[in-house]
């Protein structure tokens, strides 16, 4: 009977101390460990891609800056081409009138007078402005011409007679405003060219852009949704290692107590042998 008693006390010891150790080594699977580290990095590849489709986001976005300042230039220098060649078609039109003028202008009475007397006086001290109206009731009577204007006398030689009094050289005149014309009309269509160009550029960034933060925005996403696995995963990882320690407790609990039991019958065994040999 102590033989057996022994034997069995010392199968409970060996029980405990088997127990005790794998408490003390309780830890993680290689394969949850396996799990964890995969999980950790995919969630390192989706933080990188996150990063790579933010840094392309950013560069759209300055690509998008770069045509939308582009196409506002283009828009101000169409702007100012229009103003130029509406300038210079006022002007075609100033010159064209000094050189065919309206019947009943101040201007007309003087071509339509035969008289070239006017180019060297009256063209030297009147107003442009005037050469135009036609409710002046203009009337040149070569008759009166003389050397005085109302009494009052100009060295006219000092002043040089000017270009709309003078037929070839406003028809000079006529063909530089018809040139410049020209040339602001086709700077106009450059520059509307431009414009066209400038916004088809802008579309064409406004979309790459578009592109460029839906990307970013499903890789935030898919980053999101790795973080968040990696760290249900580890929570699932450490509950198990938990349970499994919880399960060593209570069987190591169960093989002390078994093993203060054999003890116990080991000893009533030893009593009960010494009594019978006194």
């Amino acid at each position: 009977r102590k033989t057996e008693a022994r034997a069995r006390r010392d199968s409970a010891f060996t029980e405990v101390a088997r127990l005790k150790a794998q408490l003390a080594a309780n830890a993680p699977t290689k394969e949850e460990e396996t799990k964890r580290a995969a999980a950790v990095e995919l969630q390192n590849e989706r933080y990188a891609a996150e990063r790579v489709a933010r840094a392309n986001e950013a560069a759209a976005a300055g690509g998008f800056e770069r045509a939308r300042k582009a196409f506002e230039e283009a828009e101000r220098e169409l702007r100012e081409a229009k103003e130029a060649h509406e300038r210079a078609r006022r002007r075609l039109e100033e010159q064209e009138a000094l050189l065919k003028p309206a019947n009943g202008s101040l201007l007309a009475a003087l071509k339509g007078s035969g008289s070239e007397a006017w180019r060297q006086d009256i063209a030297k001290t009147i107003s442009p402005t005037l050469l135009e109206r036609t409710d002046l009731s203009a009337t040149y009577l070569e008759s009166m011409h003389g050397r005085s204007l109302y009494g009052l006398t100009v060295d006219l030689e000092a002043i040089e007679t000017p270009t709309w009094a003078d037929d070839v050289a406003q028809a000079e005149a006529l063909e530089i405003a018809r040139s410049a014309v020209t040339a602001a009309q086709e700077n106009v269509q450059a520059n509307q060219a431009a414009l066209e160009k400038a916004s088809a550029n802008r579309m064409n960034e406004e979309r790459a852009l578009a592109k460029a933060r839906a990307r970013a925005q499903a890789a935030t996403q898919a980053e999101d949704a790795a973080r968040s696995a990696a760290s249900v995963l580890d929570r699932e990882i450490k509950s198990a290692v938990s349970a499994r320690g919880e399960e060593l407790k209570r069987a190591l609990s169960e093989a002390k107590a078994t093993l203060d039991a054999e003890e116990a019958s080991e000893a009533r065994v030893e009593v009960e042998r010494k009594a019978a040999l006194d």
